[in-house]
């Protein structure tokens, strides 16, 4: 292959990420796809408490400064990226095991840890990760919500891609209201 083919560039992660949320959709027996409502409700409960985790976390040490809303990011984003590296592993286990036609899967969501990436980055470089305390607690999250979204994506690419979408929607929410402040 030459440096020249453009075959194999990432996807969209927009249009991507639209087809996915467009894939989950409440059917009239109270499933999303297939999936029990519980699964769902459980998916909202989980976030919401890491959500109001981390938000009780730095209201409390909300010294009035940006500081105190980049190192909230920081651990937010660093939990956002958690979910793409799962569905990774799990889908480079199935690849191994010899499932193929992966590839395409598996390139949106290396695109969608690249971009949570960069979104780290920022936060890293405006120093939201300068104390013990937020890497730590971001590294603890990360861990354990890891291996909760690899038994999730096993068992259900549909319930995991909903704790994307909620991950994703506290994430905008929690910007605009940070814009909105402003």
């Amino acid at each position: 292959m030459s440096v020249a083919d453009t075959s194999t560039a990432a996807p969209n992660v927009t249009e991507a990420a639209a087809a996915l949320q467009g894939q989950l959709h409440v059917q009239a027996s109270g499933q999303v796809r297939g999936l029990d409502e519980r699964i769902f409700g459980f998916n909202r409960l989980l976030i919401g408490i890491v959500k109001g985790s981390i938000d009780a976390a730095y209201s409390y040490q909300d010294d009035g400064t940006l500081r105190q809303d980049v190192r909230r990011f920081y651990v937010l984003e660093t939990v956002a990226r958690v979910p793409y590296f799962a569905y990774l592993s799990v889908l480079h286990l199935r690849e191994t095991l010899g499932e193929r036609d992966l590839r395409e899967t598996m390139r949106l969501h290396y695109a969608e840890a690249d971009n949570e990436l960069h979104h780290l980055l920022i936060m890293e470089a405006l120093g939201g990760n300068a104390t013990a305390f937020d890497r730590t607690l971001a590294r603890t999250m990360a861990f354990f919500y890891y291996w909760y979204v690899v038994g999730v994506y096993v068992l259900s690419p549909e319930a995991a891609y909903h704790l994307s979408e909620l991950i994703e929607d506290h994430a905008y929410d929690t910007y605009d209201d940070f814009l909105g402040e402003g």
